[in-house]
């Protein structure tokens, strides 16, 4: 408690000091998608998209589990992702649900 005091009027006519505990209210911010997002293991096959014109990578990841297409993005390193064209790979990443993009953390067959 921190030593605040309500007064009240009472029915006969007093005033009654009544302690009150007044806290901090925490105010919590929905954080975005990708900041919820923690690192993933994906796998699949590395394929080439023709539909990379605002996107940093050609470079497409098809995980069979997921039944779905994830851009990769290694930080514009598309050389090392070209190691990896049409090849079973397992990816580690964090999956932007907004741009259906990986960030990629370590790639390997």
């Amino acid at each position: 408690m921190n030593g605040k005091m309500a007064f009240c009027l009472t029915a006969a006519g007093l005033f009654v000091a009544i302690p009150v505990s007044i806290g901090h209210a925490k105010t919590t911010l929905p954080q975005s998608p990708q900041a919820r997002s923690q690192n993933q293991t994906f796998i699949g096959e590395v394929t080439r998209s023709s539909d990379s014109r605002e996107r940093q990578t050609p470079f497409v990841l098809y995980d069979q589990t997921r039944k779905m297409n994830y851009f990769l993005d290694n930080n514009g390193n598309n050389l090392q992702l070209g190691q990896y064209y049409d090849r079973e790979v397992q990816v580690t990443g964090t999956l932007n649900r907004a741009r259906d993009t990986i960030l990629v953390q370590s790639i390997k067959k």
